[in-house]
């Protein structure tokens, strides 16, 4: 089993479920097949927002594998919103990573040492298969913190108002 990088938190705004969904509705744009990069309404991310949920990523115009989906739930009780958001990385992203860092590590032992050791091979393979994981996970560590600050920002300057 893969382990998929993931954060986990949540914001206690003093909202209800409706002002919470506006909130976040004036950042996320639905997606488009074909975007415009100088359009005046682009957004901060792009999916969907309903008061069962949501589920979005950044809005970017370049390659970023490494972008997180950001899903969550709205919960309502005693008067405050408790918004459950789950950052999640790629899983296709991780394997292709895993597998490339592990045939990399094998072809370059056995170009390296020219006997073919199935043992050796083998386990270069896989410390480098674990590289590539702790590389997939840095790399999704250091975007996401960045969907997580702008989240917790956004509900924060609705508290100080």
């Amino acid at each position: 089993m893969i382990l998929i990088p993931r954060k986990r938190f949540s914001i206690e705004p003093m909202l209800t479920v409706d002002e919470a969904v506006q909130v976040l509705s004036r950042v996320v744009q639905p997606r488009k097949f074909w975007p415009n990069p100088f359009s005046d309404d682009r957004k901060e991310f792009e999916g969907g927002v309903s008061k069962e949920g949501f589920k979005f990523i950044r809005n970017i115009y370049y390659m970023n594998s490494f972008l997180p989906t950001i899903k969550g739930t709205f919960d309502w009780s005693d008067g405050v919103t408790k918004i459950r958001i789950i950052l999640a990385g790629n899983a296709c992203v991780l394997i292709a990573m895993i597998a490339a860092f592990a045939f990399f590590g094998y072809f370059l032992l056995s170009a390296l040492i020219g006997i073919v050791s199935g043992l050796f091979l083998v386990s270069g393979a896989l410390i480098l298969g674990a590289l590539g994981y702790l590389f997939n996970t840095f790399a999704f560590n250091v975007v996401s913190n960045s969907d997580r600050e702008f989240l917790i920002k956004l509900f924060s300057q609705l508290q100080k108002k």
